[in-house]
C-alpha cells in the first residue's frame, strides 16, 4: 500500500546495524502489542490519526512524538518488567514501526473508523471524499 502516513520506510530488522539491537527493538515491539493497557491507550492514538487524515491535518512527526511518548510513559509507569529501558531514538524506531504497520492496516481499519463516525454524525462530506481518496491508493 501507498505510504500515507508518512513514516520512513525503515522495517525494525533493516534498519539496526545489529541482530542484538533488533532483538531488543523488535521484541519491545512485540511486547507492547501484547499489552492490553498499552493497546488500549495506542488505540486513543490511532483513533486521533484517523480521525486527522480524514480532517487533513495530519502531521507525522506529531503522531511519532505521540506514540514514542505513549511508549516512555508505559516503560516509567514499570508495569511491565519484561520492557527495556529503550533511548529516545529507540522509542522513535519503534514508533516509527508502529505507524508503518498502522499502513498497512489503513485501507481495511479507515473505513471502519469512518462507519463509527457516521454513526455519531460526525463524518462530512468532506471527510467522505478524503476516505475514497485514502482507500483507493
Amino acid at each position: 500500500m501507498k505510504n500515507i502516513l508518512g513514516y520512513k520506510k525503515t522495517n525494525l530488522n533493516s534498519y539496526c546495524n545489529s541482530n542484538i539491537e533488533y532483538d531488543r527493538l523488535g521484541e519491545s515491539k512485540l511486547i507492547l502489542d501484547n499489552e492490553r493497557e498499552f493497546y488500549n491507550n495506542y488505540k486513543v492514538i490511532e483513533d486521533k490519526i484517523y480521525k486527522s487524515l480524514l480532517d487533513g491535518t495530519y502531521d507525522k512527526d506529531k503522531a511519532i512524538n505521540g506514540i514514542q511518548r505513549l511508549i516512555y510513559t508505559y516503560i516509567k509507569s514499570g508495569k511491565n518488567k519484561y520492557l527495556p529501558v529503550l533511548t529516545k531514538k529507540e522509542r522513535e524506531q519503534v514508533a516509527n514501526s508502529m505507524l508503518e504497520d498502522l499502513n498497512d492496516d489503513l485501507s481495511s481499519e479507515l473505513p471502519m473508523f469512518a462507519k463509527s463516525l457516521k454513526a455519531k454524525k460526525k463524518l462530512t462530506p468532506q471527510m467522505q471524499r478524503r476516505l475514497e481518496k485514502i482507500v483507493k491508493c
